[in-house]
């Protein structure tokens, strides 16, 4: 590590943020979380989360005992099924664990059932899973087949919009050194296990953000700064779908909208907002620019 990834990881040693939006990137052999929000503090974050992997549920016939040499055998004709299509690839199956679970399908009075849990790398492989285990064996039963990495992901760590999440474990702040990609004001990466999670599930009323020693409730908002606009794009001269090229766009109007509190018990209140209302008749290519030019010139800090 260099002497600036040092100095940025003791001054942070907690990460708060509130998140806005839940991304995913699913690579070959990594899979990991996007995370987007912002702090308490009004800055925007990013945190790659990493260590979570994608998995579904099989459910064998009661003739066949599940222990953990048949889960050596299995992972093994799995792999010897599989064509690798990547010489550097040594795994498909990240692990595979025999757990008790309940079916939500039909009437099945309380009564868990003993299942694999079948953990994997990348999705491009999940049907050749699928198709090796109904080759090898007959009358299973899948679970969780259809469920997507996102949605895994928030289920399993009560992850929900909006909601407020710490970042108490090891992580790694990110800058141009080491390939920050977004253009946020803070963007790190993190542990699964390292992401502490509020809600209202957990029965914690309010929970502590350490470098201020400020409280933070669940019902506690950031100073989101907002951007809103209106756009319309004008059909084509005989009615057709428009093309971004060459129909013009009309921004009817905008409004940018922050929240400014004047003292730490944030009791005063005072909203600054620009509300703009304005025609232009632009081409795709112009808008962006166009826009810049306008917040610019009126003093608006973006």
């Amino acid at each position: 590590m260099n002497d600036e990834f040092n100095k940025n990881i003791n001054k942070f040693c907690y990460l708060t943020l509130q998140v806005l939006d839940i991304s995913s990137n699913l690579g070959v052999f990594n899979y990991f979380t996007e995370l987007f929000g912002i702090t308490d503090e009004n800055e925007s974050i990013l945190v790659h989360v990493h260590g979570f992997f994608p998995y579904f549920y099989v459910e064998f016939p009661e003739d066949i005992i599940l222990n953990a040499e048949f889960t050596r055998k299995l992972e093994k004709l799995i792999h010897e099924n599989v064509k690798l299509n990547d010489i550097n690839r040594r795994k498909i199956v990240k692990d595979i664990d025999i757990v008790s679970r309940l079916s939500v399908k039909y009437f099945q009075n309380n009564e868990e059932k003993r299942m694999l849990k079948i953990t994997y790398f990348s999705f491009r492989e999940k049907e050749n899973i699928l198709k090796i285990l109904n080759k090898y064996y007959r009358n299973l039963k899948f679970f969780n087949i259809d469920l997507s990495y996102i949605t895994q992901f928030m289920v399993d760590l009560n992850v929900c919009g909006c909601c407020w999440i710490q970042i108490t474990g090891n992580f790694k702040l990110r800058n141009k050194e080491w390939s920050k990609i977004s253009t946020c004001k803070i963007e790190c990466d993190a542990y699964v296990s390292s992401l502490k999670v509020y809600d209202y599930e957990s029965n914690i009323k309010d929970f502590v953000y350490k470098p201020k020693n400020e409280t933070i409730t669940l019902e506690s908002i950031s100073p989101y700064k907002i951007l809103s606009y209106d756009i319309e794009c004008l059909n084509g001269a005989k009615g057709e779908f428009p093309v971004p090229e060459t129909n013009e766009i009309i921004v009817i109007g905008n409004i940018l909208y922050q929240e400014i509190y004047e003292n730490e018990e944030k009791n005063e209140l005072n909203m600054k907002k620009v509300n703009v209302r304005f025609k232009m008749r632009k081409t795709l290519r112009h808008l962006h620019l166009t826009m810049k030019k306008f917040y610019l010139r009126n003093g608006v800090n973006l």
